[in-house]
């Protein structure tokens, strides 16, 4: 799209900053190499942006929200805090897409008091009962109940659900694993690693009912799915690995 629009009549920093946003949430989503790959074109037309346009001063905040999820993106947490503390502000402004992009760093940063604050504003700012209101509205309550339930991105809970299957704690791999498919739903790796994870639960007989009926719903969510190659091939041997555990149970 900012490909297309590019020295046309559409182009615009609203516009370049969107692709920005929407490239940053897209490599927080994905749990594998395809991150550090979209993260590095991100950050080109990031300091493309600030090249492009002599009035960039006029949005300096917008850029600095996106370089801080950029280095926390990269697990480079200390630098994105200190941007945000230093150069954004609580004050919501009167765009709501740069609010909700505000909120998003704030939460990716476990600034949650700062990030459910700016919600109540942003609910307040797109109150009516036009269709755009009404949208808007059920995202951003979505949004809110998200952040009121998970502290991290899917990123950021996989790799915590590493470290937990690493020392055998499973059910709270489980249970990390299970969040960040709720915020990154269509992530069949992160269905995948759940599956592994709730496997070795049911092979250890700890286990409970609930964990066996997620361990159900997975498989039927990787259904549904086109795996490619080796990854169908991986999932096709742990449906059928989950088939005979139960069948000796």
């Amino acid at each position: 799209m900012a490909q297309y629009a590019r020295n046309s009549i559409h182009d615009s920093p609203e516009l370049q900053l969107n692709v920005i946003r929407a490239g940053i949430d897209f490599a927080n989503s994905l749990t594998d190499s395809r991150a550090t790959t979209i993260l590095a074109e991100t950050e080109r037309k990031l300091n493309q942006i600030e090249q492009d346009y002599e009035d960039a001063h006029y949005f300096k905040e917008q850029i600095v929200i996106s370089k801080a999820r950029l280095h926390n993106a990269r697990n480079e947490e200390d630098k994105a805090k200190k941007m945000v503390e230093n150069h954004v502000s609580l004050r919501p402004s009167i765009s709501i897409e740069d609010n909700l992009d505000k909120v998003k760093v704030f939460h990716e940063l476990n600034m949650r008091e700062e990030s459910m604050k700016l919600l109540e504003a942003i609910k307040r700012q797109i109150g009516g009962d036009t269709l755009t209101s009404q949208v808007v509205g059920k995202y951003v309550e979505q949004e809110t109940d998200e952040r009121e339930e998970i502290h991290f991105t899917p990123k950021r809970l996989n790799s915590m659900a590493v470290e937990f299957y690493k020392k055998n704690k499973l059910t709270p791999a489980a249970n990390v694993l299970e969040q960040a498919l709720q915020l990154s739903p269509k992530n069949y790796k992160l269905a995948i690693s759940l599956l592994k994870v709730l496997i070795k639960i049911r092979r250890s007989e700890h286990h409970n009912q609930s964990q066996l009926d997620l361990a159900e719903s997975t498989i039927s969510r990787l259904k549904l799915l086109e795996l490619p190659g080796s990854d169908a091939q991986v999932f096709n041997e742990l449906s059928q690995m989950w088939e005979r555990i139960n069948k000796l149970h």
